[in-house]
Order: structure tokens, then sequence, then C-alpha cells
């Protein structure tokens, strides 16, 4: 029994702790720009999906007529 309440008191802490700990992290903007990735990163990657998108497209077009692209 007293292995029982030690884990259940413990769990409760542990829950505590780190919910303070999420809280401590949302709220500081500090940390939030240091996880983040740097804007040109994500234009990147923008662009990069927008080019897979035309790729699969211009794929689906010519496996749907492949005669009309043969010289």
């Amino acid at each position: 029994m007293p292995k029982s309440i030690g884990f259940f008191l413990v769990r409760s802490i542990q829950d505590s702790m780190q919910l303070r700990l999420y809280n401590q992290l949302y709220k500081s903007t500090e940390m939030v720009n240091v996880l983040s990735e740097p804007e040109s990163i994500t234009r990147q990657r923008e662009e990069l999906t927008s080019r897979i998108k035309i790729m699969k497209e211009a794929q689906k077009i010519i496996r749907r007529d492949p005669e009309y692209f043969l010289f």
C-alpha cells in the first residue's frame, strides 16, 4: 500500500511540474523565437512544395497522354 501512495504522490507532483514548465515555455516569446525556424527556411519549403505540386500535375498529364510528348 505505501508504494501505491508514493506512486500517486510522485505522479501528481510530476504532472504539476510538467504543467508549470509548459506554461512558462509558452509564455516566453524568446523561447518561441528560438524554437521556430527562420523565415528563409519557411519560404524555401513553401517554394519547394509548390514545385512538387507542379511536377506531380505534369506527371499526371504525361501519363494520361504519353504519345503527345514524343518528338
